[in-house]
């Protein structure tokens, strides 16, 4: 173990997690950490984003390897369509920032945005065009139906 990269920390009952030095005084060591929302990912998500880390990357098995092979890859996608980030995300209503975050793998998408890029994958033409058209109007219902319910 390299020393000098190793320090002593002290955790307390409150929760506060301190540095302590040689000389017994200790130092509050402040963290930028999401708790709640690192609460709230699902095992499925967590997984994901663990596989998804560049940073991790040499530690990955064989099969985590494999895996992410099958996850949608957003920036692959788009690449694929010949889009600009401007364009993919107005086509497919993906709000520009969410699609850079993903690209930048600052956040990753969760269990419903994977499937949905999944389609978009497999479908693209298709999936714009259902975006495209006009929403159906309304089927009206006979009077005599409104009379009775009333």
């Amino acid at each position: 173990m390299n020393e000098e990269n190793t320090i002593r920390a002290q955790l307390y009952p409150d929760g506060t997690l301190v540095q302590v030095f040689e000389d017994g005084t200790t130092r509050v060591l402040e963290s930028d950490t999401d708790w709640a929302r690192f609460d709230a990912l699902t095992d499925e998500d967590a997984e994901y984003n663990a596989l998804m880390d560049p940073d991790e990357e040499p530690f990955l098995t064989d099969e985590d390897r494999e895996k992410i092979k099958t996850l949608p890859d957003p920036k692959r996608i788009r690449r694929k369509l010949k889009l600009t980030q401007k364009e993919f995300s107005r086509r497919y209503e993906i709000p520009l920032g969410t699609l850079r975050d993903w690209e930048r793998r600052v956040r990753f998408p969760d269990s419903a945005a994977r499937a949905y890029l999944t389609v978009i994958s497999r479908d693209p033409k298709r999936i714009a065009a259902l975006l495209a058209a006009p929403e159906p109007e309304p089927a009206e219902e006979p009077a005599e139906e409104l009379a009775k319910a009333s």
